[in-house]
Formats: C-alpha cells, structure tokens, sequence
C-alpha cells in the first residue's frame, strides 16, 4: 500500500476551493494507493480562503491547512516546498486551486504509473481547457491545442510540456532531496530538470485530466506570454544546455500541428501568433520581472471556472465509457 498525500497551494481562492476540495475528497483509492492527506497551503490569502478549508477540514480529517511563515504571499514556489515538508506520501500529487478534476479516479491514474515503476520521479497529467466563450478564450484555446498536440507527440509525451503546474505528482526520492528556489516561477518545471539531472524518469498520464479555465481578455493573455517568456529565461539561466535542448521545439512539428489546427480555426491561425510576436518583442523591450520573489501577477480570468460545463463534460464521459 503506497500513500499519497494531495497538495493545494492557494492565494485567494474562495470562489474555487470548495469545487476542488469536493473533487478531491471523492477521489478513490484501490488495493495499492491510499489517499491519506490532503493539504491546503494557504500563501496569505484575503478573501475567506482560511475560512472554508476549515469547513471543509471538520468534514473530512485527512485536509489539513498550513499557512505561509510570514502572512505575506510567498509565491508558487514557496508553497509548494512547504507541502513536500508538510507531506506523509511517498508520493505528492499537486493541483492548482482552480482545476477541476475530469472524474473520481483521476489521482489512480496520475500516480499508478509510479507505483508500477518506482524510477518514475515526477508524472504530468493533462489539463483540458473549458469550451471558449469569446475571441480571446478562442485565441487561447487555440494555442492550448497546439502545444497539447506538440506535447503528446514530442519524446513520447515524456517531455518538459507534459509537467505541468495544474495538476503533477512527485515522489518522495526526488521531493527529499529537492527544494526550489523562492524566486523560481516555474517549480514545475523546476521539479522535472531536478528528476532528470537524478537519474529518474518523467511520465506523461494522458488520461489524467483536469479542467481549466483559459484566458478571457487581452490583458490577461499577454500576462501569460509574458510570464511564460520569464520562465523560460529563468530556466536556461539556472538549467544552462539541458534547458535549452529541452524547451527547443522542433520546428515542422510545431508548423504541423499549428496548421493543423488552423485548418478548424483561420482566425486564430492569424491572431494567435500575431500576438506571440508581439508579447516576444514587449518582453525583450521591458524584461519583466516576477513580484516579490517567486510571485507574479495573477491572471484573473482563470479563475471563473464554469462549474456548469463540468457537470456536462463528467455526464458526457460516462456516457461514453458505457457505449464503448
């Protein structure tokens, strides 16, 4: 029996902490996997956060909730150290505040991988964006097709793309010997550079999925391009060479299924890399840095999740598994 600890790290949560926590309660285990912790890292939020997870804690005794050392928010990173301190799993399996898992079963696929083959060190399921709603969610949702195609066909799926900070696991023989750097804006990314410099494996639960909420307006899609155009300059700086063979996208591949999925949506195939361009060009131009350390700037139009549509996608996958 190998227990696994689920973490959550928060700032400002209180329209979406109920959704995953009630999600996470009702994930199952089996004759192998025992769910013996959930924990909410509370990184110095303001908003009633507190409040409920400790509603949510008197229901069910496996949630606990730590709080930052200083009320101040720490930043991703930070947090996520604070839950590989706070853990009992040997395994750790890691999901934002806003997802919301595809079914009851999706911590048994995320984590059975590892527990088949004990050298897996750190396993990426696979986020799903919601249905788009407007131009901008459309353009984003585009470019999440392109890279969730690139992703599953690049090394395998066993690449950098497939860990991402949505919704991951860590084993205990790469999170004892790891902690991240405060300021690190990608500890995601940061876990898998660390698996791979110690001889472990990464994998890729394709049928691991969570649901997320993409970006709905201008703003907050730029911030993420240029969040993500950090990262990679923080990666590189850190990681040196392995960094950079390991972001390096092979070009027809990526022309492939850009074109691919320009085929469905014209015109995203003409806004989407006109605006990577230009966040490319505002970046070199302005060289943003990260708030605080490891915090940055959130994107608030992730954070309405349309918990309507979820309901439907879970009906639709029954349906379908009873078909088949």
């Amino acid at each position: 029996m190998v227990d696994v600890t689920l973490g959550i790290p928060c700032f400002n949560e209180a329209q979406n902490i109920s959704n995953i926590l009630d999600a996470l309660v009702a994930q199952k285990g089996n004759d192998e996997i025992k769910i013996v912790q959930i924990i909410v890292l509370n990184d110095g939020s303001t908003d009633g956060t507190e409040a409920i997870v400790n509603k949510w804690a008197r229901r069910d005794r496996r949630i606990q909730l730590f709080h930052q050392s200083s009320s101040s928010r720490q930043g991703k990173s930070a947090a996520v150290n604070e839950i590989l301190a706070h853990s009992r799993g040997k395994i750790v399996a890691l999901f934002d505040a806003d997802v919301l898992p595809a079914d009851d079963e999706v911590v048994l696929r995320l984590v059975s991988p590892m527990v088949r083959d004990p050298s897996i060190g750190v396993c990426g399921g696979a986020p799903c964006a919601f249905e788009t709603k407007n131009l901008m969610e459309r353009v984003a949702y585009f470019t999440y097709t392109v890279w969730n195609n690139v992703r599953r066909r690049l090394k395998g799926g066993s690449n950098l793309f497939c860990v991402n900070g949505r919704i991951y696991a860590i084993s205990s023989a790469i999170s004892r010997r790891v902690k991240i750097p405060r300021e690190v804006m990608g500890e995601d990314a940061y876990l898998y550079f660390c698996c791979l410099k110690l001889g472990r494996k990464v994998h890729f639960a394709s049928d691991a999925i969570v649901y997320y909420q993409e970006t709905q307006n201008l703003h907050d899609f730029l911030l993420k391009r240029l969040r993500y155009e950090q990262h990679l300059t923080q990666l590189i700086s850190i990681f040196g060479n392995l960094a950079k063979r390991e972001v390096a996208v092979p070009r027809d591949l990526l022309v492939r299924c850009t074109l691919n999925e320009g085929l469905r949506d014209p015109l995203s195939l003409f806004v989407a890399p006109t605006l990577f361009l230009l966040s490319k060009l505002y970046y070199r131009v302005t060289k943003i840095a990260p708030i605080g350390g490891g915090a940055y700037a959130i994107a608030t139009s992730t954070k309405r999740l349309d918990s309507g549509f979820i309901a439907k996608q879970r009906k639709s996958r029954l349906e379908s598994d009873y078909e088949i």
